[in-house]
């Protein structure tokens, strides 16, 4: 803080004796002719000196920081989806790894047998469901052919029986002859009904279905041979870093168990446990610088991406998550970092000396220099730090407000200006505007 100025205002007072205006003359006389800071005579009137400083904004405290530890964003398991020996190992543990990345292989030899001999048996399937298309095709044309054939025997036979009848009735043919052409005609009939039922039961059944639900099923156990297929190449799941990888060539892993895990490092999540009493300086943040211990110049900021509402009960503290971009990975899981919860700026806030605070019962106040007069302003406190107390509310910044000789002034005083002086005693870091006034 800069110098600052001092003002001297005084107050004028009827003395209460003339005695004691002398004896206070003839002591100031005494004291090696050394006038007093606080007092002077001028005739019939006493002058009482008051200092003021006005009111500026002060350091009330250091940056806040926390201890967080780095985490990785996200934490994978590589588990083995087949069973079988690792035949080739292509990773091993600390290596960068990408999506997809095939990181070692499991012996498929049994599993292409399989496979193998489920597309034979597919090849048959489709083969025998073409020949049974085509003598189904066949056997409806040889159906239709012979409902057709029927229909004319059968007309023939009608027309052969209605002749002969004519002629018996001529005396052409003997009735032996009509008795044979009504069994001929009854035959026909009965040939063109049993040709029809069995063209109507073929139309009514499908013969392809048992082969087309067989080929169904064996296309189905194909795709899953293919699927389970790619499990005998163990693939990353995901980006990042491999953190374990506890497989060797010739191993026998088996279905479902854990064999490595993958980090994702960029980017990486900073997470820490924030006291109550410093919860509020993180809500409503939307981000957060931190530091590595060992290079405190190198800042990194990251995206503050979750803010605990629950205490832990165990630490009485709330989970505060981070997210910050990676992209040297100079940032690893386990490193502790500290949080810049508050910087310094945050930490500036307007203060007074607290010798310029007086209390009144329950009231905290201030006498204000304004517009030439004493006011007595009731103000709202904060935090102290060495000489100064912040000021929450009840006065603005540059305000000026009486730092000594409060115990003489009452509201609505008026005071003069007696002189503007620099103090040099002043520290740098006061408030600028401290001075001396003198009321009246």
């Amino acid at each position: 803080m800069g110098k600052s100025n001092a003002s001297t205002f005084q107050i004028r007072r009827k003395p209460a004796a003339v005695l004691l205006a002398a004896f206070v003359f003839a002591a100031a006389l005494a004291g090696c002719g050394k006038a007093s800071e606080t007092t002077a005579l001028n005739g019939a009137e006493s002058k009482s000196t008051i200092q003021t400083e006005a009111v500026s904004a002060q350091m009330m405290g250091s940056a806040e920081e926390q201890v967080a530890e780095v985490a990785a964003s996200l934490e994978m398991d590589i588990v083995v989806k087949a069973s079988g020996d690792v035949t080739e190992k292509l990773r091993t543990k600390g290596d960068t790894v990408k999506q997809g990345e095939v990181l070692f292989r499991i012996d498929n030899a049994d599993i292409l047998s399989e496979k193998r001999r489920t597309e034979i048996s597919l090849n048959n399937l489709q083969e025998t469901l073409a020949k049974t298309r085509i003598d189904s095709t066949n056997s409806k044309l040889q159906l239709s052919n012979a409902v057709l054939r029927s229909r004319t025997q059968l007309q023939r036979q009608r027309e052969e029986y209605n002749k002969l009848r004519n002629d018996y009735d001529a005396g052409l043919v003997t009735q032996r002859q009509v008795d044979q052409a009504a069994e001929m005609l009854e035959h026909a009939q009965r040939d063109l009904e049993l040709a029809e039922k069995q063209l109507a039961a073929l139309d009514q059944t499908n013969p392809l279905a048992s082969l087309e639900s067989q080929i169904a099923t064996a296309r189905v156990s194909l795709a899953d041979l293919n699927r389970r297929l790619e499990y005998y190449a163990v693939k990353a799941p995901t980006d990042g870093v491999l953190a374990d990888l506890s497989v060797e060539a010739g191993m026998m892993v088996s279905q479902g168990i854990r064999v490595g895990q993958i980090l994702r490092m960029d980017p990486v999540v900073i997470k820490a446990a924030i006291p109550e009493a410093l919860l509020k300086k993180v809500e409503g943040k939307e981000s957060l610088a931190f530091y590595l211990p060992s290079d405190p110049e190198r800042r990194y900021e990251g995206k503050v991406t979750f803010v605990g509402q629950s205490v832990n009960e165990q630490t009485k503290s709330y989970a505060l998550e981070i997210e910050a971009s990676n992209p040297d990975k100079q940032l690893k899981p386990g490193m502790r970092v500290q949080v810049v919860l508050s910087d310094e700026a945050e930490q500036k806030a307007l203060a007074v000396p607290s010798a310029a605070i007086s209390r009144e019962g329950s009231d905290t106040f201030v006498y204000v220099i304004k517009e030439g007069k004493v006011e007595k302003r009731v103000i709202t406190v904060g935090r102290v730090k060495d000489q100064y107390q912040e000021v929450t509310a009840g006065l603005q910044e540059g305000e000026q407000v009486v730092t000594r000789g409060q115990a003489r002034l009452k509201d609505g005083q008026s005071i003069e200006e007696q002189s503007v002086k620099v103090d040099q005693s002043v520290k740098t870091g006061q408030v600028n505007g401290a001075g001396e006034e003198k009321t009246q």
